[in-house]
């Protein structure tokens, strides 16, 4: 392939990963590639040399569902979204260590003034944005944090006068339920103690659903990619990897340009549990606001859907 990168490790590896179908997986001198493979390796190429070298094999089929290409194996898919789930993950609780103040109850405006701090933390030293872009990514990274709070953070139990109003727990975002009932609930007897409550969303069973939809519905997972590839395009400029972008030279700004790689699967992840629920409202907004954007009502509705 001139001016690729390629050879019969990549070959193999993309066939035994299901990207390249009707060949052998170590061709011979006398193999005889069909058109539409060859095109189809061009467009893969294209693809990977976008991204950063060394990427996995579930990255790059990440990307070629965004890129349009067709029969991608969602379970490659489905894997890259776990694994981004899990670094930006790691990425929320290495800068909460590193919060002088943390405090020991979060509940709405709280998670939104951590999350919006620990966003402008990460785009400081990413200055490929416009006023606008920044605007958008600040809300998108500032979402994701609220995922990983609402998945990581374990609150302590209410004190004795069983004050909800700062706590994140499911009960809290039940929506349906009266905060008497949340009351009620807090005064059984029988309740064991402990020291604190769990997350409001079970992130096993989020990656377990992942799992399944990779094989029971492969059409909405890859759709809910494609539509968090959207989202990000539309809002954003120069967004990295959805767009040609150079490596930034400084370690910060190169840490910064990482974690913007991380929004789309977690957007993308998020996007697929509200297509579980939401059905033909999905992405809309579902509390109406005017003075939102279509991006903040995207986001508002990944957030309330994520712990369901």
């Amino acid at each position: 392939m001139l001016g690729y990168s390629f050879d019969l490790g990549k070959w193999e590896t993309w066939v035994t990963g299901g990207l390249l179908d009707g060949v052998p997986p170590l061709p011979s001198n006398d193999c005889q590639i069909p058109r539409a493979v060859e095109e189809r390796i061009r467009r893969v190429l294209d693809v990977e040399r976008r991204l950063a070298p060394g990427s996995s094999i579930e990255k790059l089929a990440f990307y070629l569902v965004v890129a349009g290409l067709d029969d991608v194996p969602a379970i490659l898919v489905a894997d890259y979204l776990e694994a981004g789930l899990s670094k930006f993950f790691v990425v929320g609780e290495g800068m909460l260590r590193r919060l002088e103040r943390k405090p020991d109850r979060i509940g709405p405006l709280a998670e939104r003034r951590l999350a919006d701090a620990m966003s402008r933390a990460v785009l400081r030293d990413y200055p490929l944005l416009g006023a606008a872009s920044y605007t958008a990514c600040q809300q998108m990274l500032a979402t994701c944090f609220m995922i990983f709070f609402r998945t990581s953070w374990c609150n302590r139990p209410p004190k004795a006068d069983r004050h909800f109003g700062r706590i994140i727990t499911p009960s809290f975002l039940d929506y349906q339920r009266l905060p008497v009932k949340s009351i009620a609930l807090a005064d059984q007897p029988d309740a064991p103690p402990h020291s604190a409550m769990t997350p409001a969303a079970d992130k096993d069973r989020l990656i377990m659903q992942l799992r399944i939809a990779a094989e029971t519905s492969p059409r909405e997972l890859l759709q809910a990619v494609k539509d968090a590839a959207m989202v990000i395009g539309t809002a954003t400029t120069q967004f990295p990897e959805l767009e040609a972008s150079a490596p930034l030279p400084s370690p910060t700004g190169a840490f910064a340009q990482w974690v913007l790689t991380l929004i789309p699967p977690v957007l993308a992840a998020a996007l697929y549990r509200v297509s579980q629920y939401a059905a033909t409202e999905k992405y809309g907004n579902l509390i109406p606001n005017r003075k939102e954007t279509g991006l903040e009502a995207i986001l508002r509705t990944a957030l309330m859907y994520w712990h369901t």
